[in-house]
């Protein structure tokens, strides 16, 4: 509650509120339904009828309203209204499957002979304790909506409930008259400390309690939380928000205006607050809770009793229990921001117990500040560091399940694949992280039969990621960019790009192999390297910077698979070998994650940009000037890729309530050639539909465009069906309800819209170029597709899953139905009748949530 003295000011509210008795209006509905449905119907919600089971004198809670009156100048009111519901002292049942009432299963388990372990798990997973009206509750709620809004600053508000009673049901209505909100008119600050005072003077500006800013218990705590890390970031150690008086309000000059006055109070028994230097500095950098028992060094006391190595570096003292330190002595320095003999900073500590967690080879990193017991002014700080393992191997195992419905047949694919992990942690006593990944998988075939193969898709991947915790300008790029006359301001405050590289980035060096065989069709040989940095703002930002990069794709395709390709030399060019070169700019990846708001929502974003060859292509241009040719660079006759290509997704999160949950997602990407390329390499080209996409589609199953591909519909039964499809522009939406079942079992409901396209247009692929209006041309072979604007190839698929939370992990089972295909499914319409929806549902068995 707002710890406010208001002069002049009385304000006397009623905790009981008048009761008002509104008899609710019978609204008959006749209805049309068909009467086996309707005697269907009844009969379902006679047995599940609740109020049966109630006294004479009870009724059940069915809902709570809240209406705000008078309250159309309010500039928060959705806030509001969202935060008074949150209030009610009493909430009426939940349903399962939306309309099964879950207090059904507590009264229909309640009798004294129901102990059976069925009775008892029905009670638990599926049924809710009644939201038996009571009174009480709703005086309770009053009195807990006024002081709320008196903490937001709504001193004159009333709220009154009214009881809406039907048969053996009760609806509650509260309403809420606010009134004016109170404004800060002045602020002033004082201390008796003249110190104190000088500070908060000198800091005013800075102050969340500003004139025409409403006066209300959250900024009053913004303001104690302000002014306590201001203090202890001063020195003032010792300093506690509850030296902080309560605020003085006085609102006898103006209306609805309120002059504040902040007073901090000395200590205590003392008439000053104390500010502290840092004394001594001791590393324990091998520490173990307990370890004080191993009495190793009986001379000493405390945890020097099992010191085996004591030196001092530069005022900081290292004590360990080995004759070799785990990490080298300059490293940990560095991350120390504090030294011997400054003005003690909060910050700062908290600063170097970040930095030391962030390298991840410590478990726990714990910082203590104690009074010298010579010089009381000084502050000794000891930094116990638990270490990691040092070695940590483990796996994962991934099931998934792909139903390829076509025309000839359906081929339904299982895959497994295993994924096991090498950690290992401070490999160069630098705080490195090696971290080795291995993948073997396979996707087979279990209806054999005929000529139907087992095996369809083998996946074999390694791949090693080196972490650097610290950041290597290599080339002195980042350097030489600081140099130039941009950000002056930001530079002076430390705040500009190359100074948070420095203080916070790490450098990774990555390297991986992988090779995938498309059985019938083709394989792909991928080698990659790179050299970069990931940068880490908080819990909420990170930055990921790649540099140097250089990927070798060497496909090899199969001869009868290239001759059903003869046709789509798009999709050929976009399969060649390639080499993808960058030598100073590969990609530059933004991820944010907000946090959840007072309304349950939070939103994500995800960018990258990533553009290759840019290097090689100026250099060739350049030998190409001087020697007057117009030549290309290979190696071995293969072709340098040079592209660019952008991606980017928006993602809103809403949760209701503890069980329920709305999901959207927005995503757009592009891919260009540029230079001496043509096409951009197939494995840097966008695709849609699968699990975590499109899921009425299969990965890779949909587009290009409005194009229908002959090969997937007319494929043999059986045979391994890998869709390639394509393009060089994405565009994706997604929405999905989320909601609990019972127990661990949860469900969703899904929309998901989407397509991707080409920009080069080709005769023989029509349909699948990017059109943003209607190209009013006639198609060469309507068979194979028609040119339409893009809006009108726009797939849309729909579907329920189902998802097993199983803590660790989360069993996913989707089915998507097609609702409207890209193109015109019988040359007439794009949309699906209602009656094929449920004959090509496409499966989906994944581990985790799609986003």
């Amino acid at each position: 509650m707002l710890d406010i003295k208001l002069k002049y000011w009385v304000k006397a509210s009623m905790l009981v509120g008048s009761r008002k008795s509104i008899q609710q209006k019978e609204n008959p509905n006749p209805g049309t339904r068909p009467l086996g449905l309707f005697m269907l119907l009844l009969l379902t919600l006679n047995a599940c009828n609740t109020t049966k089971f109630l006294d004479v004198d009870e009724s059940l809670l069915v809902k709570n309203t809240t209406l705000l009156k008078d309250a159309r100048k309010m500039d928060n009111k959705r806030l509001v209204a969202y935060e008074l519901e949150t209030l009610y002292r009493q909430k009426s049942n939940t349903n399962l499957f939306f309309f099964i009432p879950r207090e059904w299963f507590w009264f229909k388990t309640n009798d004294p002979s129901d102990t059976t372990k069925f009775d008892r798990w029905q009670r638990r997973v599926l049924g809710e304790t009644p939201a038996i009206y009571n009174e009480t509750n709703c005086i309770d709620t009053e009195t807990a909506m006024e002081r709320y809004l008196q903490n937001q600053g709504y001193f004159d508000a009333d709220v009154e409930y009214a009881e809406k009673p039907g048969r053996k049901k009760i609806r509650v209505q509260y309403d809420v008259t606010p009134g004016a909100r109170y404004l800060i008119d002045s602020n002033a600050y004082s201390s008796p400390d003249k110190r104190i005072d000088s500070i908060l003077q000198s800091n005013r500006a800075d102050s969340y309690l500003k004139p025409g800013t409403p006066l209300n218990a959250k900024t009053f705590e913004l303001e104690k939380e302000r002014i306590t890390r201001l203090m202890r970031n001063q020195g003032y150690a010792n300093f506690f928000s509850n030296y902080i008086a309560p605020l003085d309000a006085d609102t006898s000059r103006q209306t609805q205006r309120a002059n504040v006055r902040l007073k901090v109070n000395p200590p205590p028994g003392d008439s000053v607050h104390r500010n502290f230097f840092v004394g001594s500095i001791i590393v324990y950098p091998h520490y173990f809770p307990g370890i004080e028992s191993e009495d190793k060094n009986p001379s000493r006391s405390g945890l020097e009793k099992y010191v085996l190595y004591d030196s001092l570096i530069s005022n900081v003292r290292f004590l360990d229990t080995t004759q070799a330190f785990y990490l080298k002595p300059k490293l940990i320095m560095d991350a120390i921001k504090f030294y011997h003999g400054q003005p003690f900073q909060q910050a700062e500590v908290e600063e170097t117990r970040q930095e030391l967690l962030s390298w991840g080879v410590y478990k726990f990193v714990k910082i203590r500040q104690e009074q010298d017991p010579i010089n009381p002014r000084l502050l000794n700080i000891t930094l116990e560091l638990t270490p990691n393992k040092r070695l940590e191997i483990g796996s994962d195992v991934e099931f998934t399940f792909t139903n390829r419905n076509i025309s000839g047949g359906n081929t339904n694919l299982i895959g497994v694949s295993l994924r096991p992990v090498v950690r290992n942690r401070n490999v160069f006593h630098g705080a490195e992280t090696l971290i080795t990944q291995g993948r073997i998988g396979a996707e087979f075939n279990p209806n054999l039969g005929g000529s139907s193969r087992f095996w369809n898709t083998v996946d074999i991947g390694l791949n090693s990621d080196l972490y650097i915790p610290k950041f290597n300008d290599y080339l002195g790029l980042w350097k030489l960019a600081y140099r130039l006359p941009f950000a002056k301001e930001q530079k002076q405050e430390g705040t500009d790009l190359y100074s948070s590289l420095r203080k916070n980035a790490g450098t990774r060096i990555s390297a991986g192999y992988n090779f995938t065989s498309f059985l019938d069709y083709y394989n792909w040989n991928i080698f990659t390297l790179s050299y970069g940095f990931d940068l880490s703002k908080g819990n909420q930002r990170r930055y990921i910077l790649n540099h140097l990069a250089m990927d070798y794709f060497l496909p090899v395709l199969e001869p009868a698979y290239r001759d059903l390709l003869i046709n789509q030399q798009f999709v050929l060019r976009s399969l060649e070998r390639r080499f993808i070169i960058s030598l100073l700019f590969r990609e530059f990846t933004y991820r944010y994650s907000g946090t959840p708001n007072r309304f349950g929502e939070k939103v994500a974003a995800n960018f990258s940009f990533e553009t290759a060859g840019s290097e090689v292509w100026a250099l060739n241009k350049v030998v190409n000037g001087f020697s007057n040719q117009q030549d290309t660079f290979q190696i071995g006759g293969v072709d340098f890729s040079q592209y660019l290509r952008m991606e980017t997704d928006l993602r809103y999160y809403r949760q209701f309530t503890p069980r329920s949950s709305f999901v959207a997602r927005l995503g757009i990407g592009i891919a260009r050639p540029f230079g001496f390329s043509n096409v951009v390499p197939y494995i840097k080209q966008f695709g849609i539909g699968g699990a975590n996409s499109i899921r009425a589609w299969p990965a890779r199953s949909l587009g290009p465009g409005g194009f229908i591909d002959s090969l997937t519909l007319n494929a043999r039964p059986g045979f391994n069906l890998n869709f390639f499809r394509t393009g060089d522009l994405w565009l994706e939406g997604n929405l999905e309800y989320r909601f609990n079942l019972f127990w661990r079992l949860n469900g969703a409901l899904f929309v998901d819209a989407g397509n991707v396209w080409n920009f080069i247009e080709e005769p023989n692929t029509p349909g699948s170029t990017f059109f943003i209006s209607d190209p009013k041309r006639e198609s060469p072979n309507e068979n194979l597709g028609r040119y339409d604007a893009f809006y009108k190839q726009l797939a849309i698929g729909s579907g329920f899953g189902l998802r097993v939370d199983l803590t660790y992990f989360i069993f996913r089972l989707d089915a998507g139905m097609k609702i409207r295909y890209p193109y015109r499914w019988d040359k007439v319409n794009f949309w699906n009748p209602p009656d094929r929806w449920f004959k090509n549902m496409n499966v989906n068995i994944a581990l985790g949530l799609p986003f």
